[in-house]
């Protein structure tokens, strides 16, 4: 449990503003209550701290090429890290790759399957459902099969649609923002209708609204997919896992690699290189709620 303490620096400042409040009265008793406040500052500081230590050293245990240790990833280098349409891109050549793509797809799938399994869904029979996911996994994808920007014919633009045997999918990729609705149609239902249109004989169709963050109740809209960014490293990290020790990474799985840099560094904020620097200032426990995160990421990327 010890682990995933957040929100270590709220406690502190609540501890310090208490202490002010007391400090500033100059009654014994409020004295007395004023070191009691620091004393307790005192022990949330140390136990923060031997935590964050314990979390710190489990990372650096790492190899040596893992995601977390790189010190660069493309998005970064280009400064597109926060660019929607980048990585738009990104993840359509990544799924057109001969190898890579095959693993990137098939993690894609699965993650899509895990987050629909105990939905349920009006209207099923035209969608897809985790079986048909499933299925889509094992299968390869070919280049031109897989768009960006394809028009709706209504004005809209679809991010990335990809047909891959029966199924037909329509990926929404969104970082910060939810949807951009127009006057006459809202986002999603544009989508739905083309997709609706465009299916032919005994084709399923899959709608995922892939995001940054966990979906709201205010962006989840009927009959989509809702996965995140995390969750699919999560996934990429799994399909990886073993491929590598401390040999260079295969080239052809480089890609992976840089996936999962980028997502796990620039999306979610897990910039090791940068906690060091904190760590070095001896103040590693203001960095709990972040070795927190990153270790939960982990553990539940390796199925715990």
């Amino acid at each position: 449990m010890e682990g995933r303490l957040t929100n270590v620096d709220k406690v502190l400042a609540a501890i310090q503003e208490v202490a002010g409040v007391v400090d500033a009265n100059r009654s014994k008793a409020w004295i007395e209550q004023a070191r009691a406040c620091e004393d307790v500052a005192q022990v949330v500081r140390r136990l923060g701290g031997a935590v964050a230590e314990r979390l710190s050293n489990e990372l650096s245990s790492f190899p040596i090429h893992d995601p977390l240790r790189m010190t660069w990833n493309p998005m970064r280098m280009l400064d597109r890290q926060d660019d929607e349409p980048a990585w738009t891109r990104w993840l359509a050549n990544l799924f057109r790759l001969p190898m890579a793509g095959t693993i990137a797809w098939s993690c894609f799938c699965k993650t899509v399957a895990a987050s629909i399994e105990s939905q349920t869904v009006e209207n099923g029979e035209w969608l897809a459902t985790p079986t048909d996911w499933m299925a889509a996994a094992e299968v390869a994808i070919q280049p031109h099969c897989i768009l960006t920007e394809r028009a709706t014919g209504d004005g809209g633009f679809m991010d990335i649609t990809v047909e891959s045997g029966k199924l037909l999918v329509v990926v929404e990729n969104k970082l910060w923002e939810g949807w951009h609705d127009r006057p006459d149609i809202s986002q999603d239902c544009s989508y739905k209708r083309w997709a609706r249109r465009a299916t032919t004989g005994d084709q399923r169709v899959g709608l995922v609204y892939l995001s940054a963050y966990e979906a709201d109740q205010e962006v989840q809209r009927r009959d989509w997919a809702f996965i995140t960014w995390a969750k699919l490293a999560q996934a990429l990290r799994r399909a990886l896992r073993g491929r590598f020790q401390e040999s260079p990474i295969q080239e052809a799985l480089a890609p992976l690699w840089h996936t999962i840099a980028g997502v796990e560094q620039d999306l979610l904020g897990f910039r090791l290189d940068a906690l060091m620097q904190d760590f070095s200032k001896g103040a590693s426990w203001r960095r709990l709620d972040v070795l927190a995160r990153i270790t939960n990421h982990l553990e539940e990327s390796d199925g715990e």
